[in-house]
């Protein structure tokens, strides 16, 4: 049903707050009227995956953080674990450039080696690169981890990161709004990164040179009231020009995984 649910809504162009407003109107998914979408239904496929998921904004397990932002996805589809784990006194977000340097992806391994240590759940977009590192820190040092996809969740991009979500799955969580065969196009990925933004409390840019999307989840971030953190790098190099400019504008300049940690240690004394 929450498949048929938001294939309808695409092709009636009904905007995220109304989808909200028919869900909540009829009670919840279970309870919707099944005869606007019967097209729809009828087109599904028998079976999906078992340990995919559909999670409405109405039930418990939706991370409440995502609720509040300005256009919240009515329905996600999840493989893997429970949401519930972004739900968490505390959660972070660790992006950053496809293409990092050598020290880009050492100040990443560092960083996020320290975040899970402390048991943070990270989240990222399971991109090459720094999201990849983030990703990979959270699952080898026993961190919770989510994956936001710009694509459905049978499409595996970037192809060659399957073994890589095959481990989120086991040990983490595939989340996306986007519908089973949807396959990634540019446009995904902005609405992919306010989803991003709109899980965390921090968003961390360890390394993104100017032209990097980053500065994307970090705009959607500032909106939401999120904290955002960069990590200084070479004047003599591109490498950082993002995080760089995100200083300039107030972002908050990291070091050490102190820089962060003091910063939030008040209000979150059980994490750290």
């Amino acid at each position: 049903m929450a498949v048929a649910f938001t294939q309808f809504c695409q092709k009636q162009k009904i905007t995220h707050q109304e989808r909200v407003r028919l869900l909540e109107k009829a009670g919840g998914l279970l309870a919707l009227d099944p005869s606007p979408y019967e097209k729809e239904l009828q087109a599904l496929p028998r079976h999906y995956p078992s340990n995919w998921k559909a999670v409405t904004i109405l039930d418990q397990e939706y991370p409440k953080r995502l609720s509040r932002i300005s256009r919240p996805p009515a329905i996600l589809f999840t493989s893997g674990g429970t949401l519930a784990v972004l739900n968490a006194p505390f959660v972070i977000a660790v992006i950053g450039s496809r293409r990092p340097s050598s020290y880009g992806i050492e100040v990443t391994k560092r960083l996020a080696r320290e975040i899970a240590l402390h048991k943070i759940p990270i989240v990222s977009g399971g991109a090459r690169g720094i999201d990849a590192l983030a990703h990979l820190a959270a699952l080898s040092y026993g961190a919770p981890t989510a994956a936001v996809l710009g694509c459905g969740l049978d499409i595996c991009y970037p192809p060659e990161h399957k073994a890589l979500f095959q481990r989120i799955e086991q040990q983490g969580l595939l989340l996306t709004e986007f519908l089973p065969g949807t396959a990634p196009r540019r446009n995904h990925f902005p609405a992919r990164n306010r989803i991003l933004a709109g899980l965390c409390d921090a968003v961390l840019v360890t390394e993104a040179s100017q032209s990097s999307g980053t500065l994307i989840t970090a705009g959607y971030a500032a909106d939401y009231s999120r904290e955002v953190f960069a990590v200084p790098g070479s004047i003599l190099t591109k490498h950082s020009q993002s995080c760089h400019d995100l200083i300039r504008d107030g972002a908050c300049l990291v070091e050490s995984i102190d820089d962060i940690l003091n910063v939030f240690s008040s209000e979150h004394e059980d994490c750290f």
